[in-house]
């Protein structure tokens, strides 16, 4: 049965105990290699959780308990392969026991996840747990120029910037939103009993009961609060892989975390509460943007596409402040030149290219 027909979390736990099995040569015999070798063919997306849990493993012993995501240590052994729960245990301790093979931090992070696993309660759902009610699924989208309101299910309000698409699924125990391009401006609606999360890119955002702006927009990814609390989070790059082990950090009233795609950095600062979603009112502000960050907004105001053309490694960490009038982009492309070191040509008619030079 391959990943298709499971859910996310059900491979994830498979990839980690296959992980803590193979740990152990000594432990390991052919069926158990034959059977690991069955589970990889089964589906592409077994060796990527697998990769991802091996990495994961590595990085464990360094985090406190708040950073690993939940997922990593809830491993519940009837959805696991089906090795023997007592031999699983057995294999966990003596990992533990061996801290000169794997490192002190390592060992403590194991022996911590072996009690867990041999500890963990049998669980009984109510019987509610059983019925099965599909997510309500919607997207949301905006044309190029265009500045519209939306109202949720929920009660909670999002105001999307032009030439942006936001995926959202509200189920009966969460609402998850996807800022796949854009920005967005969410006004949430409090509910205990359902976080309110928004992705983009490889970053979270969870609503603390709060006004907050999410940015997916040319590479450059941002979370800013305007009201209340945003939990910001992003999976830990180890060795250029991301990790089921999770960075979190409270944002308050006026605080802003940034990142770029493919980064493992960030930065926060402080922000004007005027500058939060300044969209909203045709401003493109920015404090410090690369080249292909500010043409990606003029993208999403210009009738003409505005191509970038040249190598653009050579900008790639060239970063300006700078404020522009969305409804006068021909004062924007104009400063252009004497911001970066690039030509505007304005001779085909069909486009606007912007040469690196």
């Amino acid at each position: 049965m391959g990943s298709t027909s499971k859910n996310r979390l059900q491979v994830k736990r498979e990839a980690y105990e296959w992980h803590l099995l193979l740990l152990n040569n000594e432990a390991v015999s052919v069926e158990d290699r034959r059977r690991f070798e069955t589970w990889l063919a089964q589906d592409p997306g077994h060796r990527a959780a697998y990769d991802r849990a091996s990495v994961a493993y590595l990085a464990l012993g360094t985090l406190e308990p708040a950073q690993i995501d939940s997922d990593v240590l809830v491993i519940d052994s009837k959805e696991a392969p089906d090795f023997a729960s007592g031999r699983l245990s057995r294999l966990l301790r003596g990992l533990a026991a061996r801290p000169a093979s794997y490192g002190i931090p390592f060992a403590a992070a194991i022996a911590g996840l072996a009690v867990f696993l041999v500890l963990q309660p049998e669980r009984t759902p109510p019987a509610e747990a059983f019925v099965t009610v599909q997510p309500d699924v919607s997207t949301y989208e905006t044309a190029r120029g265009e500045l519209q309101e939306f109202t949720l299910n929920d009660g909670s309000s999002v105001t999307l910037a032009p030439a942006s698409v936001l995926r959202v699924t509200m189920s009966q125990d969460s609402r998850h939103l996807s800022l796949t391009r854009g920005a967005g401006q969410f006004h949430v609606a409090k509910d205990a009993q359902r976080p309110f999360t928004v992705a983009a890119g490889h970053i979270r955002a969870t609503a603390l009961g709060t006004v907050f702006e999410v940015r997916n927009n040319g590479g450059a990814l941002r979370v800013a609060v305007e009201e209340g609390r945003v939990e910001f989070s992003r999976p830990k790059i180890i060795a250029g892989k991301e990790t089921d082990l999770l960075q979190t950090v409270t944002l308050t009233k006026g605080e802003y975390a940034a990142a770029q795609v493919g980064s493992p950095y960030e930065t926060f600062g402080a922000i004007s509460l005027d500058e939060v979603a300044a969209w909203r009112r045709a401003r493109l502000n920015y404090e410090s943007a690369t080249l292909f960050e500010i043409v990606a907004d003029a993208n999403r105001y210009s009738q003409i596409p505005i191509v970038v053309a040249g190598d653009q490694r050579k900008l790639a960490d060239f970063r300006v402040a700078a404020y522009f009038d969305a409804n006068n982009l021909d004062e924007m492309l104009a400063i252009f030149p004497a911001l970066f070191p690039v030509d505007i040509d304005v001779s085909d008619s069909a486009r606007i290219l912007v040469r690196i030079q």
